[in-house]
């Protein structure tokens, strides 16, 4: 896989692979728990009340109940570099459609995408 990456070099492959999964993890991470610090914030800018502030949090967590199962039998099927590249692409399609929620000030939109980052999470 170094190989590949590099276009012959072999080494530093592992370095950038390494690093860019952290980051990825870090945003994820922050993400998830951004939300808490912010809640009156984003309450406020999205025009929702405390019931559906929670129900937002609700959806993130929920899907961590099989999540985690799916993906290591998933990751059995198609390898661990495939299934955390799909992980990765999956949290920026949830991550995404959270911006598109906020912009629009559409609370489907931000329960979709929350939803999306909880499948992501472990």
């Amino acid at each position: 896989l170094d190989a590949e990456l590099l276009g012959g070099r072999r080494g530093s492959g592992r370095v950038t692979l390494a690093a860019g999964v952290c980051w990825c993890l870090f945003v994820n991470h922050y993400a998830r728990d951004v939300t808490g610090a912010l809640e009156r914030e984003i309450e406020a800018d999205v025009g929702i009340d405390a019931k559906q502030y929670q129900a937002l949090n609700s959806a993130y967590f929920g899907p961590n109940i099989v999540a985690p199962l799916l993906a290591g039998a998933l990751a059995q099927r198609i390898g661990a570099p495939n299934m955390l590249l799909a992980i990765q692409v999956l949290a920026a399609l949830g991550h995404v459609t959270v911006g598109i929620g906020a912009q629009t000030r559409c609370y489907g939109a931000l329960m979709v995408g929350r939803i999306i980052l909880g499948l992501t999470y472990e």
